[in-house]
């Protein structure tokens, strides 16, 4: 089966700003994603135990984090693919609009939103709410009210 068949087809993306705004909007509210990462938070989460809290890590931890961001990774270019559109035409959409920082579906939000979201940081917090019976996936989007800035 081919990576990205999970991902449903929401039709084509054939400008740039489609492409970033199917990607974000598939990261917020894809139930399928949510439960694959929910699952799998589920099944290792018994590993981040009161050590991880003072910082103290194993190769298990990176493994764990690995193939987390391998999920995460596989499926968001699974709906880049799905919109009839290349990743390496994703990251050019990205890094062609880093400049706007007011707009939700800038690539300036999407990267960051994205590189957060595969932080080793994050996961740890994730695994560790999982651990504690709590599971929220995404990355909480705060806006700066004087400039209107989104800040990660």
């Amino acid at each position: 089966a081919g990576a990205w068949e999970e991902a449903p087809l929401k039709g084509e993306a054939k400008s740039d700003e489609d492409l970033l705004r199917l990607v974000l909007d598939y990261y917020y509210e894809s139930e399928d994603l949510e439960a694959e990462l929910k699952a799998f938070a589920v099944a290792h989460c018994a590993a981040f135990d009161e050590a991880t809290v003072r910082g103290e890590f194993t190769l298990d931890h990176s493994r764990f984090h690995g193939e987390f961001r391998s999920i995460f990774e596989r499926r968001i270019e699974g709906v880049i693919r799905g919109s009839r559109r290349t990743v390496a035409d994703f990251y050019r959409a990205v890094a062609s609009d880093l400049d706007r920082s007011t707009d939700l579906y800038s690539g300036r939000t999407i990267a960051n939103v994205l590189n957060s979201a595969a932080s080793f940081e994050t996961f740890v917090d994730l695994m560790r709410e999982a651990r504690r019976g709590d599971f929220y996936w995404g990355v909480p989007l705060l806006q700066d009210m004087d400039t209107l800035e989104f800040l990660f």
